[in-house]
């Protein structure tokens, strides 16, 4: 799946933020079941408390955080033998992020993140008379961005 993440944080202290982040998606994932195929995305919101490594000063500087959020995953498609079929659940996710920025003007840097997670309760959904796996454990993601810092 693909996504696209916005976020903004606020840094009460020089090392530490806290964040909130929605990913919604934008490529989605297909996967066949007997009863056809069927097109899955997630969407995440949630929040996070973040802390900077090492010194402000350094131009690539790694973080930590952690954070909750809620899921919600979505099954559909038209391709399925039942054109109606659709499936939806909604989760709670315990987050573990760590990322490297590389700051290359006062205001700009580059980012790459990863981020591991767990979604719960564990749901298993039902489309077109299947059993599909279940999803969100584990949640695994990464990402390059560019960042703005708003001062």
């Amino acid at each position: 799946m693909g996504d696209v993440t916005v976020a903004a944080a606020w840094h009460p202290v020089a090392s530490w933020s806290v964040g909130i982040l929605a990913q919604l998606p934008t490529l989605s994932a297909t996967l066949v079941v007997p009863g056809g195929t069927a097109q899955a995305e997630a969407t995440l919101l949630g929040a996070e408390v973040a802390h900077a490594l090492g010194r402000e000063s350094w131009v690539l500087r790694p973080d930590v955080a952690i954070g909750a959020a809620a899921v919600s995953l979505h099954l559909g498609s038209p391709s399925t033998s039942d054109a109606g079929a659709s499936a939806n659940a909604w989760m709670a996710a315990a987050l573990a992020r760590a990322g490297l920025n590389l700051g290359f003007a006062r205001d700009w840097r580059l980012r790459a993140d990863a981020t591991l997670g767990v979604a719960f309760p564990e749901e298993v959904l039902t489309f077109a008379g299947s059993k599909v796996p279940a999803w969100g454990r584990p949640i695994v993601t990464g990402g390059a961005l560019i960042e703005f810092v708003l001062r």
